[in-house]
C-alpha cells in the first residue's frame, strides 16, 4: 500500500519532517515489542525500524 499526504496537509515542510515506521505482520502480541523476534514477519527486524 502506498499513501501521499502532502506536507501542507498536516502542517509541515520538507525541513521539518521526519518518519519512522515498521511493516509487520502475523505477530501475535502487538503490544509486546519482544513478540517480533518470534513470530510473524517484520522489516526491519526486532526493535529497528526505517527512518526517513
Amino acid at each position: 500500500m502506498q499513501v501521499a499526504v502532502p506536507l501542507q496537509a498536516i502542517g509541515l515542510t520538507a525541513n521539518q519532517v521526519a518518519l519512522e515506521f515498521k511493516v509487520a505482520d502475523h505477530v501475535t502480541k502487538y503490544d509486546d515489542i519482544m513478540d517480533y523476534y518470534i513470530t510473524g514477519d517484520s522489516a526491519p527486524i526486532g526493535r529497528m525500524n526505517f527512518a526517513y
